[in-house]
């Protein structure tokens, strides 16, 4: 029988091998949900883009499904891996990248750079619009992803405004309700997304930003050239990232407003954020840096991304070889692990994805079952390896007591 002395021994060895099997548990816990940080809160998940609820009809009317409607934003929402760099070639682990071309001129030569002149300053929306930098991330957006240098119409977009906002809701009467429209004396500038998403932005050479026209079917000048940009691109959120997660940002979705830094982040170099300020001491728009701090986290932001997508690959196979999925995202004919299609449980390997179609002789709902039971099976092949450890371990301590 055990000394009494020799069983506090015993007794201390085992809480010993607990704690260390509890903490390694709870290590596999944490990284499991690394993705939600507690600073933004449990709602929003890192690397997703948030859109808010509502679309413009034909009719002008802003409709807001109220059944789409979770934590104020819609339900569908765009990870991050859901999209490609628009750029090929680029990647978070780039030492540098710029979201827009510059031309042989530099930043200061675009057409979105410009500052307003005395008359346009006069519209108070369109002033108030250039100031909170909104009108730089229209512009620079439309020149980073759809290659167009344009001053962007603030007045086209106030012209396309909803001109009243339907809140609908199944088994229940719409609550309708008359939307003000927006005038250069009005500053109220929170329908921009939807105006946007709908009919886009054309350039203030086709459209001045002096008065809100009477038509945006045409240009008002006549030596103005009417191509909208940015149709169906949406105001998105994001929150609780990293620097890396901003990375991505930038080179699948365009210049992005960090609210952190309060700064509008167009790139990067080794060190710093390429930002765009408005100067001092002529008005316009240039160019400016910002420390890159590496234990940054629980970034948030906002930028304009097309709701729908365009998901066409961009960066060659050949480029992603060793690389993660968020460094370089997956193409066709890509031969990395988790790039391949699944045809069968853990076929042709346990990383495969899932197929996109719920149709097929092995369907998305079916692979994901799959992938949950091979996630349980490792869970308890875990909890295996425990048991034997902790077998191991103890009996021969037991030894010693015995």
């Amino acid at each position: 029988m055990l000394s009494y002395m020799a069983f506090n021994k015993l007794l201390l060895v085992f809480i010993l091998i607990s704690i260390s099997l509890c903490g390694t548990h709870k290590r596999g816990i944490r990284q499991s949900f690394s993705r939600t940080r507690t600073n933004v809160g449990y709602l929003f998940e890192e690397k997703v883009l948030y859109f808010g609820e509502g679309t413009i009809n034909d009719e002008g009317e802003l409709i807001i499904d109220l059944d789409d409607l979770e934590y104020q934003f819609d339900k569908d929402v765009v990870p991050f891996s859901e999209r490609n760099p628009y750029r090929a070639g680029t990647a978070i682990t780039n030492n540098s990248f710029l979201a827009v071309t510059l031309p042989s001129g530099g930043f200061e030569e675009l057409k979105t750079s410009q500052a307003l002149n005395l008359d346009e300053e006069m519209c108070n929306f369109v002033n108030q619009t250039y100031n909170s930098l909104t009108y730089a991330l229209l512009g620079y957006t439309a020149l980073a992803l759809q290659g167009a240098d344009i001053a962007p119409s603030i007045t086209y977009i106030m012209k396309n405004y909803p001109t009243k906002s339907i809140n609908r809701k199944e088994g229940q009467d719409d609550d309708e309700s008359v939307l003000q429209q927006p005038t250069c004396v009005d500053n109220t500038n929170n329908q921009i997304t939807f105006a946007v998403h709908k009919s886009g932005v054309v350039g203030s050479d086709c459209i001045p930003n002096t008065e809100v026209p009477l038509s945006t079917t045409e240009c008002t000048l006549p030596d103005g050239i009417y191509e909208k940009y940015l149709v169906g691109f949406k105001y998105a959120n994001f929150f609780g990232g990293d620097n890396d997660a901003v990375k991505e940002a930038l080179i699948k979705f365009g210049p992005a407003f960090v609210t952190n830094y309060g700064q509008l982040i167009i790139g990067w170099d080794s060190e710093n954020w390429t930002t765009v300020i408005r100067s001092h001491d002529t008005g316009m728009y240039i160019l400016d840096t910002k420390k890159i701090d590496p234990d940054a986290g629980g970034l948030q932001g906002y930028l304009y991304a097309q709701v729908d997508g365009d998901d066409t690959p961009v960066i060659p196979p050949a480029d992603c070889s060793g690389k993660t999925e968020a460094e370089c995202a997956c193409i066709e004919s890509d031969t990395r692990p988790f790039c391949i299609t699944c045809t069968a449980k853990d076929v042709p390997s346990s990383e495969c994805q899932c197929p996109a179609d719920a149709s097929g002789t092995y369907t998305k709902a079916q692979c994901e079952e799959d992938k949950a039971s091979t996630e349980k099976e490792a869970t308890g092949s875990f909890r295996v390896t425990l048991s034997v450890i902790v077998t191991a371990v103890v009996l021969p301590v037991l030894a010693l007591f015995i």
